[in-house]
């Protein structure tokens, strides 16, 4: 299951145009929950503008469930609910989320540096092989068409997205593949990064994480 930020933000929601006001709850890179005056059935696509203090962060989502509530509770003001599931995820609602996160406040040990890369992990399964593979070797391999210079230095912010933790480290690039070399080989283009330090506890946050899973 995925964990999920309690802070609410105004979101505007609607089939084509984002027309109806309500508030987002419950948020996580999967979706959020939605409080408002008018909710859709289950299965309905929405044009979301979810808006935080800055530049509205436009998306587009599913209805999952609703809730109900009868005439006379309608008639008193009372909200209803709909859960909506994000089927397109911008970026920017991504950063978003990483700013709310306690572990992702500004309480760094070691110099920021420039390049500060986002790895993804939307599933178990998908943590556990990368794991495995790369990150248990010291460190991982990037899908990138965009590499850093060899021997840069970069930061990498990793994502757990079942459970919205992040652990950040920095490392230094030990090699790249160009997107022309990756068709000739027919393999993904990117970079692998060598793990220099973790900041704060994230290798023991990890580890522990990836220590519930089981794949054969």
């Amino acid at each position: 299951m995925q964990k999920r930020i309690s802070k609410r933000c105004p979101v505007r929601f609607g089939e084509q145009t984002p027309q109806f006001v309500g508030f987002a709850k419950n948020l996580s890179l999967g979706g959020m929950e939605i409080s408002s005056h008018k909710v859709f059935n289950p299965g309905t696509v929405l044009r979301l503008s979810i808006e935080p203090e800055k530049e509205p962060i436009e998306a587009t989502g599913q209805v999952r469930w609703t809730t109900t509530a009868d005439h006379l509770a309608v008639l008193a003001g009372m909200k209803m609910c709909m859960g909506v599931e994000l089927t397109d995820r911008p970026e920017r609602y991504v950063d978003f989320l990483l700013k709310m996160v306690d572990t992702f406040k500004d309480r760094r040990q070691t110099p920021r540096y420039g390049k500060i890369v986002k790895v993804i992990f939307e599933d178990p399964k998908e943590l556990f092989e990368r794991y495995t593979q790369d990150i248990s070797q010291g460190g991982i391999f990037v899908v990138s068409r965009e590499t850093p210079d060899y021997n840069a230095t970069v930061e990498l912010t990793l994502v757990i997205a079942m459970n919205m933790e992040v652990v950040r480290v920095t490392g230094r690039v030990v090699y790249a593949i160009s997107p022309q070399m990756a068709e000739e080989q027919g393999s993904n283009p990117g970079f692998a990064v060598q793990f220099i330090h973790f900041i704060d506890d994230g290798d023991r946050k990890l580890a522990e994480y990836i220590a519930t899973l089981h794949y054969d």
